[in-house]
């Protein structure tokens, strides 16, 4: 058995375990309770790692212990976080059967629940419904489900972190093929890259989310690897995929169409070259297969989009920017909000939701990354142990994105598509990014969970670094500290 089906049976023993203590109400378990389910945890990893040394297997499956070390940290995570604790524009649920309808994420899913069918109101009525539906009907599918076994109303609601689980171990699944794609599945040093994404503690706080950022990531994750295949076979399965993927991508959340254009190039590349050899049959075979792949992209993706126009005359978007808000930021200049952060930025190591005290984009985006948009009230010994962590992290991200450019264009000489593809796709995703927040000037709006997509990208670029080793070392830092940090801010906050 290959390392992506044992790694998706382990995905799915997790999964179970962790709706099984969901239902059990483990989040009102005793410290010494929760301690004991960590020891357990541990302890079945432990045994794992023993089994797969006594196979004389331990280098081949590494992807799937690193894998499996992921799932049951983002498992006891979610174990610890509630339905309320931690989350974005999440709203309210009330009781089934009393006809409300309640806004946020929660009350997207609880109208699912209560009426079966679409909204039959305008997207904008009632707050976050101008979401496209995908994860708020699967996750009401979840609940469903759970209160058919005849589980607690908000414990039912609790089991669609369940779900995000699962999606993550997808996620992980797909950046390894990703990196085995790109043959640096024989390189032992490879580990590490796929360590970013299995432990970055922006994936931790976004499994524990009830909102639709971990399936959008998903689906990007394996837009980007059937794009990849693509470039390797040009093939209508894989093109099929890029649209099938794509498409649902952009019905969980409109910032997945921004793939369009790195995908696009790749495209476009390829018909030059069609061109460029003067086959004409080739070239008119292709010609309609993209056709049909605009057809079954757009005909998925833009659903929801067209819906709301032709019945409620409402084009896509969010709600205005409001400059009575205390996180609105239009009025500082944009000099300062993206340059160089000043000290009082790099002072406290949290975020700040509040304009006043938060003025730059990529520090507010770094300290969302480590440590979510939490204000914990910690005592100095873990203040500064915080800002190690953020030290390392700044440190980190600034090579990081030095390198990933570096090594994105150091691909386009060995192969032109696909260093085209890496760079113009990770590009994209910094320079949408830094459109989202000078048109939504909000402190909110410099989340790290907007481009929590450059994680693969940061994965891949150091798969095929040749500067790996100080990469790793910070990386692993960066890594160790800020999961010892969350697994200690679970049991105690």
């Amino acid at each position: 058995m290959n390392v992506p089906k044992r790694s998706f049976i382990c995905i799915l023993t997790v999964c179970i375990v962790t709706s099984i203590l969901q239902a059990f109400g483990f989040e009102g378990f005793h410290t010494y309770a929760k301690f004991i389910t960590a020891g357990i945890y541990l302890l079945a990893f432990t045994l794992v790692i023993v089994w797969t040394l006594r196979s004389g297997k331990a280098n081949k499956n590494a992807p799937m212990l690193i894998i499996l070390a992921g799932m049951l940290i983002h498992s006891f995570y979610i174990l610890n976080t509630g339905i309320y604790e931690r989350q974005h524009d999440i709203g309210n649920i009330t009781q089934f059967g009393d006809g409300i309808t309640n806004g946020g994420h929660l009350g997207y899913i609880e109208y699912f629940v209560k009426n079966r069918h679409m909204p039959d109101f305008a997207p904008f009525d009632v707050f976050a419904y101008y979401h496209p539906p995908l994860h708020h009907i699967l996750a009401s599918l979840m609940v469903s489900l759970n209160l058919a076994l005849k589980v607690g109303y908000e414990t039912a609601f609790e089991s669609v972190q369940v779900l995000t689980l699962f999606y993550f171990g997808i996620l992980c699944i797909t950046v390894y093929l990703i990196l085995c794609k790109l043959k640096s599945d024989d390189d032992k040093l490879s580990i590490p890259a796929l360590a970013i994404v299995c432990f970055h503690p922006s994936l931790i706080f976004m499994s524990g989310y009830l909102n639709n950022d971990m399936i959008t990531l998903m689906m990007t994750a394996l837009t980007i690897y059937f794009c990849i295949s693509f470039i390797y076979e040009k093939s209508t399965k894989n093109l099929l995929f890029i649209a099938l993927f794509m498409g649902l991508g952009a019905i969980c959340k409109l910032n997945a169409c921004i793939y369009a254009l790195p995908v696009g190039i790749v495209f476009i590349m390829h018909m030059i070259l069609l061109i460029k050899e003067n086959d004409k049959k080739e070239l008119i075979s292709w010609f309609k297969r993209y056709m049909l792949f605009l057809l079954i992209c757009a005909s998925i993706g833009l659903s929801f989009v067209i819906r709301n126009l032709i019945r409620f005359h409402e084009k896509p978007g969010i709600l205005s920017a409001n400059p009575d808000s205390l996180q609105y930021m239009g009025n500082i200049s944009l000099i300062r909000r993206l340059t160089i952060p000043n000290t009082l930025d790099l002072e406290y190591p949290f975020h700040s939701e509040y304009a006043k005290a938060s003025t730059n984009v990529w520090l507010i985006n770094l300290k969302t990354s480590l440590f979510g948009e939490m204000r914990p009230d910690i005592d100095t010994t873990g203040l500064v142990f915080s800002r190690i962590t953020m030290i390392i992290g700044l440190l980190t991200s600034v090579m990081m994105f030095v390198v990933m450019i570096y090594s994105f264009i150091r691909l386009i000489n060995t192969n032109v598509s696909l260093g085209v593809f890496l760079l113009s796709a990770f590009l994209t995703v910094i320079l949408s990014f830094i459109a989202f927040v000078i048109k939504y000037p909000y402190t909110c709006s410099c989340d790290f969970r907007y481009i929590a997509s450059a994680l693969i990208f940061s994965s891949i670029a150091l798969s095929v670094s040749i500067h790996k080793r100080y990469l790793y070392i910070l990386n692993i830092s960066l890594l160790v500290f800020s999961n010892i940090f969350l697994f200690v801010f679970a049991l105690t906050y």
